[in-house]
């Protein structure tokens, strides 16, 4: 027994060069030597029973426990985005610009942190942990990294883009530059294909901006004078009406004397209705046939390539003046299977072009339809009274 706790007290003293890695690139050295006081020694030599042993060696490690604590306990939360080791290079390094701060909200780096950063924490060694140090057996701190769930409204955020649907452009004043040219203003113009109402103008930017006064208005007729109820059911009854002369900056296009109604409301400079939209063809038509074209695009793939394959073979048997029966069920197949894709390519067609054209209210875009489907398929399109077909 005493050779064996002799072996025991010689590994516990030859500790007394454990290195430890405590954090920020810094490594430092402790012993477990100095756990073994004078007394302590005498205690251990005199041990004579295993339960004895038993007892010396967790009263060392719970003073162990308390030394490695002391020596080794790193803080227990680092920061990823303010610690940084000093081997990496600055270029490298994550910076703060990237983070933009709106307003002069002082919560609010607080909650960039708590979105952006990561936490190291360290976590407390067991008793397992300690009984190797005893044993000379160094299996290093645990660190445990956490990065902080976003909270849901963060994920949920829109995304604000600008819109296409409103553009600056520029409208002529009433002022005059030195070579007596009206001088044209900006504006915040908003196309809005919903409004059947009319053009609109605010009144602050028209006679603050453009200079108008009321001298300049317009009589209303009986139907602007009812006014109109927008989409988020406020009621518009115009002040006036007013013809201006407007164009965009890329375009070469000049809208001149436009009737617009002139509204009481500030929040925007012009908006451009539904029946300008379409009469000066703004915007296009809306295309709400591109599922259909894509249908009838891979229908019209598998009728080519079925007859491109029935054609291949049919030039084929001629040419090696195959005659079997085999054959010839072949090619019977073959035609089968491409008259039958050209069917189904045909009716999807006149499907699609009927429903266009019951949509469709100009009379020359009518015709043009009934040109293109008879170009494309040798037949007469006949519409079939009732609703557009749904797909």
């Amino acid at each position: 027994m005493f050779l064996y706790e002799e072996k025991v007290r010689k590994d516990i003293e030859s500790s007394a060069c454990v290195t430890r890695d405590i954090g920020h690139g810094n490594r430092r050295t402790f012993s477990a030597k100095i756990l073994l006081k004078k007394r302590d020694l005498e205690y251990f030599r005199g041990c004579a029973s295993p339960p004895c042993l038993t007892a010396y060696l967790t009263e060392v490690m719970v003073r162990l426990r308390e030394e490695a604590t002391h020596l080794v306990k790193r803080p227990t939360s680092n920061s990823s985005v303010s610690h940084r080791s000093p081997s990496v290079k600055p270029s490298m390094r994550s910076s703060r610009s990237r983070i933009t701060l709106v307003g002069d909200d002082a919560e609010l780096e607080l909650k960039l942190e708590s979105i952006y950063g990561t936490t190291n924490d360290v976590k407390e060694f067991s008793w397992f942990d300690h009984l190797l140090a005893v044993f000379c057996i160094y299996r290093g701190p645990k660190i445990a990294t956490t990065v902080p769930e976003r909270p849901p409204e963060y994920e949920d955020r829109e995304v604000h883009l600008d819109s296409p649907w409103v553009q600056p452009v520029y409208v002529l004043s009433t002022e005059r530059d030195d070579q007596r040219h009206l001088i044209p203003k900006e504006a915040k113009c908003t196309i809005d294909t919903g409004n059947l109402q009319g053009n609109i103008v605010s009144r602050t930017f028209l006679v603050d901006v453009l200079g108008y006064s009321e001298a300049n208005f317009h009589k209303l007729t009986k139907e602007e004078e009812d006014g109109g109820t927008g989409i988020t059911g406020h009621k518009l009854i115009p002040d006036g009406a007013i013809y201006l002369t407007w164009y965009h900056g890329n375009s070469t296009r000049v809208f001149r004397d436009m009737r617009f109604l002139i509204s009481e409301h500030p929040m925007y400079d012009l908006i451009i209705g539904a029946r300008s939209i379409q009469k000066n063809k703004i915007l296009d038509v809306p295309n709400l046939m591109a599922g259909e074209a894509d249908n009838l695009d891979k229908l019209k793939k598998k009728m080519l390539d079925a007859n491109k394959e029935f054609m291949d073979r049919t030039v084929k048997a001629e040419v090696d003046e195959d005659e079997s029966a085999k054959t010839k069920k072949l090619l019977s197949e073959m035609k089968e299977e491409r008259d039958a894709a050209k069917e189904v390519y045909e009716d999807e067609l006149q499907h699609v072009y009927e429903n266009h054209v019951k949509q469709v209210k100009d009379k020359k875009e009518v015709e043009r339809l009934h040109q293109l489907y008879e170009g494309m398929t040798g037949k007469k399109l006949v519409i079939a009274p009732g609703k557009p077909h749904q797909a």
